[in-house]
């Protein structure tokens, strides 16, 4: 990749970037080549959030490319904890950012369950809330990630906020386990049991 657009990317100058794209808008299809970053893997792992939206209107298609760590750029906006990203591609045009699955077989929202990060998953499920139904390659829906992660606070405002995610206590992943089941074989504290159990 070009010099001048990897330190525009990474450094959120905006100024420079739109200048080097209408010099040269093929610059956008490069890559860095030891990692295999597309620019819009930098700026989402930076947070730029104008670069961005650039980047996606121009090269729609960018959002499907993996890295040599098999992330496409919205998970890197979730490794690296850019809620300004999640939050700026929110609109229904944009539903694909957050459906690509990793090398992993995992979409952002599982990551997002993963890791606990509340902020971002609630934008997510209150844009789509359907989003929460996504299975894992074992079958396993946020609340089953947010178990086995043991974010117990998590879990316990996500059964209360979202009737959706609520449903999902009952489904079994891939092993045959509930949400309550993994709970209890975790052996999580009783509020958190308590919680799902209410719904089962």
């Amino acid at each position: 990749m070009d010099h001048r657009l990897f330190y525009a990317c990474v450094l959120d100058n905006y100024v420079d970037f739109m200048e080097l794209v209408r010099q040269n808008e093929r610059m956008l299809d490069e890559q860095v080549e030891i990692t295999l970053d597309t620019p819009l893997h930098l700026v989402c792992r930076f947070g730029c959030v104008e670069i961005a939206r650039e980047i996606v209107r121009r090269r729609p298609c960018m959002a499907f490319s993996l890295n040599r760590r098999q992330q496409s750029p919205m998970h890197m906006a979730v490794e690296y904890n850019q809620d300004y990203i999640v939050n700026a591609f929110l609109g229904n045009e944009h539903r694909y950012l957050y459906c690509q699955r990793d090398g992993q077989g995992l979409e952002p929202i599982h990551h997002m369950a993963s890791k606990g990060q509340e902020n971002m998953l609630f934008a997510i499920l209150r844009s789509w809330p359907n989003s929460a139904a996504s299975l894992t390659d074992e079958g396993r829906n946020v609340l089953h990630l947010c178990v086995v992660h043991e974010h117990g606070d998590f879990i316990i405002d996500l059964i209360r906020g979202f009737d959706r995610v609520r449903q999902l206590i009952q489904q079994r992943d891939n092993h045959g386990d509930t949400v309550l089941d993994l709970a209890n074989n975790l052996n999580m504290r009783p509020e958190v049991r308590n919680a799902i159990h209410i719904f089962c």
